[in-house]
């Protein structure tokens, strides 16, 4: 007797369930595919400014290449004046070694 109020309860209590559950899960596929298109448009965004940064010449002329060449050349100029400093401050703190022994004992002997 109570048994047709019981399912079309039943029925109602799923049928609503499950139509909230669409709705959230509606709302969430909305949010993520306007991320999916925010981040779609950031990345032709990148791409387009990377595109532009290869095809532009560097402020006098130079291509991108070229100015590569440049720093590279100017690098490896700095690193050999940096290794001829390097060898001149060991070779002076060799002789400051030898001369510290003397200093100190001038120090000792006419300071103190």
């Amino acid at each position: 007797m109570y048994r047709p109020l019981i399912l079309t309860s039943l029925a109602t209590i799923i049928l609503a369930s499950s139509c909230n559950k669409a709705g959230v899960l509606n709302k969430e596929r909305a949010k993520v595919e306007a991320q999916i298109q925010h981040t779609r448009e950031e990345i032709h965004s990148v791409e387009a400014k990377f595109q532009a940064l290869l095809a532009a010449p560097i402020s006098n002329g130079m291509t991108l290449e070229r100015y590569h060449e440049e720093v590279a050349k100017k690098n490896d100029e700095l690193e050999a004046k940096l290794a001829i400093l390097s060898k001149k401050c060991a070779e002076a703190e060799a002789v400051l070694s030898e001369i510290r022994p003397r200093l100190d004992t001038y120090k000792a002997k006419y300071l103190y």
